[in-house]
């Protein structure tokens, strides 16, 4: 990440390149360090990685879905340092953008589990409202289709859940 952002690229073409293969490999180191507990190197690594989604940012539903994704990962190590409320504040515009999503949703799949993924982050941020967060975000998981069910990442975030539902972290 440090060589990308040490680039010069030229104005146009090669400058998109270097935000999209930052924000690549940002959001990877990210999640790796959020699975080794490393949080505060998470935050850094999403950081960069949401700066770097919004360098190339278009107004398509696809663009802001990915950018909520990333954000997702931001608010959960946020959350797992303790700061709360910020990650309160984080969450709360991918929610209601994937709520409003899925009330439109026509067959999209994955549309569901997005919103799973980020109200498992909201729940980190909500203590008041934790359980039934978990319980929504586990429901999304469980009605997914077999075939998404039994993806490795999708496994993963069930398990998240099913842990904070029982009072692990």
């Amino acid at each position: 990440m440090a060589e990308l952002q040490s680039l010069k690229p030229t104005p146009g073409f090669e400058d998109v390149q270097r935000w999209v293969c930052l924000f690549i490999a940002a959001d990877i180191a990210g999640r790796a360090e959020y699975l080794l507990g490393d949080f505060a190197g998470t935050e850094r690594s999403e950081r960069l990685a949401v700066e770097a989604r919004q360098k190339f940012l278009s107004d398509a539903v696809s663009d802001r879905r990915d950018l909520m994704l990333k954000t997702t990962w931001l608010t959960m190590a946020i959350a797992r340092q303790g700061r709360i409320a910020e990650a309160a504040q984080l969450i709360a515009p991918a929610v209601s953008f994937h709520r409003q999503l899925a009330q439109r949703n026509r067959g999209d799949r994955w549309v569901p589990l997005e919103l799973a993924m980020e109200l498992y982050a909201q729940a980190l941020s909500d203590p008041a409202h934790r359980e039934s967060l978990l319980r929504e975000s586990a429901g999304l998981f469980d009605a997914a289709p077999a075939s998404i069910r039994a993806l490795h990442d999708i496994q993963l975030w069930r398990q998240r859940v099913e842990s904070a539902l029982h009072g692990k972290t």
